[in-house]
């Protein structure tokens, strides 16, 4: 059966995108406070929360110190957003794109022989180029990339 003309409004129908997971949301919560304060309650509560739904039986965090409480973030993330199209950005943020790769062993074709510092840094996208010529004489190779 076809929708008739103006039966559906913007956003009310079968076609939703996710934009945010509330995971996602409490592993960033949780990873600017454990930043900004340590481990608190706070931090934990959301980390927590996120566990709590993963693991049968719970299996909540406690007594960390912030730079284990900081790798646990980081495992989260990936177990719990694997696939979603977060680690790069993650392991950009955190700084450690370039040594994870490298030290991640595949099988099947080897991207640690091709990984560059540059990777880190996205392209400037043509269309800027066209608006604003002048970002080309700070950086001819658009971040290495041409």
């Amino acid at each position: 059966m076809e929708p008739r003309s103006g039966q559906f409004t913007k956003g009310n129908h079968g076609d939703n995108k996710i934009i945010f997971r509330i995971a996602d949301v409490y592993l960033m919560a949780a990873e600017a406070e454990n930043e900004l304060n340590g481990p608190t309650a706070l931090a934990y509560q959301w980390i927590n929360q996120v566990r709590e739904r993963a693991y049968e039986p719970d299996m909540p965090l406690s007594g960390l110190t912030k730079e284990d409480f900081r790798q646990a973030i980081y495992d989260e993330r990936r177990w719990e957003l694997g696939g979603e199209g977060h680690r790069r950005m993650d392991l950009i943020r955190w700084g450690m794109l370039e040594e994870v790769v490298k030290n991640t062993a595949y099988r099947v074709w080897d991207p640690a022989a091709n990984i560059q510092p540059h990777h880190v840094l996205l392209p400037i996208p043509t269309e800027e180029f066209v608006l604003n010529p002048a970002l080309l004489d700070s950086d001819p190779s658009n971040n290495e990339y041409r």
